[in-house]
């Protein structure tokens, strides 16, 4: 019989997957999912190394511990029930974490090796794919990198992703541990042809005469101005284009499309001017938002997750601070590239 596994029900299980799950072994959730992946008992005969019959003998024992039907046939084909797709979303994430607990006991005292899949927001600034190949490749040369661009990075952690990328105001809740990389600015910003050709605003309410593109974060709505008091306050007309891909509003933005508002790390992208950008209504609007690397609970001492962690806060600490726009153009390049 397989490992129990009441001990690794995930934190935002529902009720009833934590009544189903804490009842079962490792060997019957790799069966039931072998099943729904391959949508055949041969098929999850095949993938496990097993009998047909082993996998009939599991399915019905799943399905009899879990009081319900789990599997309907349709055809030649196995799919899951409604009740069968809740416990798989379950038993992939025990099924991962799993995993991730023997792979951390076997990588006590060795270096940091193997797969690491990072999990962003799609558009994030490409600076930061430099800052973890800057970081971690190149002290780590047998850590391999995947970046999987996410609309809630935080969504795919353990079963798709080891670790994400997110913006938010404050560490978002759940079941990891919220690393603080850097605070990126959220800037209000023209190209110097645009503000040419349409003039610059005086006061936030002059917004509502231009072309506005703005942000939106991936755990809430699209990202309001701050005044320099502290206080939020809505664009004054609704924006012609909202999205959450920061480089998508950079890119039209410096192209000389609009007004735009996003965070901004200060760095020109390759192939921009010497100034892409002028800050809009810097003296009334501006602040920040904090950049964040979510570690897994059950994955944030396994070696190569840690060294992750600790050489991005290193190569971002070691940044020298960039002039404002408004200033002066940012520094050139892109850290860790080139």
């Amino acid at each position: 019989m397989g490992a129990r596994v009441s001990h690794f029900v995930h934190p935002t299980a529902t009720p009833w997957e934590r009544d189903v799950l804490a009842d079962f072994d490792l060997d019957l959730l790799r069966a039931l999912v072998a099943i729904a992946d391959g949508g055949t008992l041969s098929a999850a005969a095949r993938a496990l190394g097993a009998s047909r019959t082993t996998m009939r003998r599991r399915l019905i024992e799943v399905e009899a511990r879990a009081g319900v039907s789990l599997m309907v046939r349709r055809g030649d084909h196995l799919l899951p029930t409604e009740a069968g797709r809740l416990l798989l979303r379950g038993a992939r994430s025990l099924l991962a974490q799993a995993t991730a607990l023997m792979d951390q006991a076997a990588a006590v005292g060795t270096e940091p090796q193997g797969l690491i899949r990072v999990a962003l927001t799609a558009g994030e600034p490409p600076f930061l794919a430099g800052l973890a190949l800057q970081g971690v490749g190149r002290r780590w040369p047998q850590v391999q990198l995947e970046l999987i661009n996410a609309a809630t990075p935080q969504r795919l952690l353990t079963e798709h992703a080891d670790a994400a990328l997110v913006f938010a105001q404050s560490p978002p809740d759940g079941p990891w541990e919220a690393v603080h990389l850097m605070d990126f600015n959220l800037l209000l910003a023209a190209s110097p042809a645009y503000l040419a050709q349409h003039g610059a605003p005086q006061r936030v309410e002059d917004l509502a005469a231009h072309r506005v593109l703005a942000w939106r974060s991936d755990l809430g709505g699209t990202e309001p101005l701050r005044r320099r008091d502290g206080a939020l306050v809505d664009f004054p007309a609704p924006p012609l284009l909202v999205s959450n891909n920061v480089y998508t509003l950079r890119t039209l933005t410096v192209a000389g499309q609009c007004i735009g508002h996003f965070p901004d790390a200060g760095f020109r992208q390759p192939g921009e001017g010497p100034e892409p950008l002028r800050a809009v209504l810097a003296d009334q609007v501006g602040g920040t938002i904090p950049f964040w690397l979510l570690l897994p609970d059950a994955y944030r001492e396994i070696p190569r997750l840690r060294a992750l962690a600790d050489a991005m806060v290193t190569v971002i600490r070691g940044l020298r601070a960039t002039q404002p726009l408004a200033g002066g153009a940012p520094a050139e390049g892109l850290p860790g590239i080139g």
